[in-house]
């Protein structure tokens, strides 16, 4: 039997992940870290796009800021391969506790990078980055050559764990690899992301639960994935024996106008009688334009796009 370990298994991506790894190899066992063993919604949510056998998965509540912890789990199970998708997720959030938001990102891949060398042990390795990382470089096709410059404590830890990817591969010609992602949703995201937040007010609207929506802005254009197609990308990466790091994204950019016509449009409503704009939501430097171009991915990996912009909010809506 072979091991893998995921790390923040009970996210979109961790789904979606465990899903098409189940899927791909029949004598794979997944461990992934979760805060909760018992995890009915992680069983039913993986269930709703997939049947599996669940003694095929182990879910562990350890914690990997603890590098004894950690060392003992790798060597145990030593895992092929780990994706590394732990840690605060929210940018919001890492400006409200600074100090532990990059303390939980930074220490976490700390722990697995350091124990897997002490161990002499290097498996394929997918560090996730974030498009936060470009800061408030305002285009809509970035490349992993272009400026990092992060402002959010969350980026900043993100980029200081991207750059130790780099060097750990050079010194230990090391098959570990960093995604930058951008935008990429799906059912399985929280209540409190942009899509689920318009998804579910426009529902009670339409239910005469709620009179309006209120966004920071309509005019914003991000690059948005659907999540499966944003794991498929992960799994290539990790796969692709290029030792090189890849930005992860559509190559498209929309507006949130166009996202809330679609989901207003999906409910029989009309935008315009239900929005309220407040410019007090947005966030400080944040770019009105963010979007990549994912050419290199798309060379280097074969990958690309199956599901489009409309068919990923419909997905949202629907799942």
């Amino acid at each position: 039997m072979i091991n893998y370990f995921i790390t923040g298994i009970t996210g979109q991506d961790g789904i979606f992940l465990t899903k098409k790894l189940l899927e791909k190899n029949k004598d794979l066992h997944i461990y992934g870290s979760t805060r909760q063993i018992i995890n009915p919604n992680f069983y039913n949510k993986l269930s709703s796009i997939c049947s599996f056998d669940e003694s095929r998965i182990t879910l562990i509540n350890i914690d990997l800021c603890d590098s004894n912890t950690v060392m003992n789990f790798l060597s145990d199970i030593k895992p092929a391969q780990i994706y590394n998708l732990s840690g605060p997720s929210s940018v919001y959030k890492s400006y409200k506790r600074p100090g532990k938001a990059r303390y939980e990102i930074e220490t976490i891949f700390d722990n697995l990078a350091k124990s897997l060398v002490r161990l002499k042990f290097f498996p394929k390795f997918f560090q996730a980055s974030s498009s936060e990382m470009f800061g408030p470089l305002s285009h809509n096709n970035l490349t992993e050559e272009d400026p990092l410059e992060p402002i959010s404590p969350y980026a900043k830890a993100k980029l200081e764990n991207h750059k130790k990817v780099d060097s750990l591969r050079q010194k230990y010609d090391w098959e570990i690899y960093s995604g930058i992602l951008f935008n990429h949703e799906s059912q399985f995201r929280n209540n409190n992301y942009l899509l689920k937040k318009i998804i579910n007010t426009a529902r009670q609207i339409s239910e005469k639960k709620e009179k309006k929506i209120t966004l920071g802005s309509l005019d914003y254009q991000r690059d948005w994935t659907f999540a499966e197609d944003t794991v498929d990308a992960i799994l290539k990466i990790t796969n692709s024996n290029t030792k090189q790091d890849f930005v992860i994204g559509s190559g498209e950019i929309h507006s949130i106008n166009e996202m809330a016509n679609v989901v207003f449009e999906y409910f029989n409503l009309e935008l315009e009688k239900y929005i309220h704009i407040d410019s007090n939501l947005l966030r400080n430097n944040d770019p009105i334009v963010v979007g990549c171009s994912p050419n290199k991915l798309i060379a280097l990996t074969d990958w690309k796009k199956l599901t489009s912009f409309e068919d990923m909010i419909y997905k949202t809506i629907e799942g």
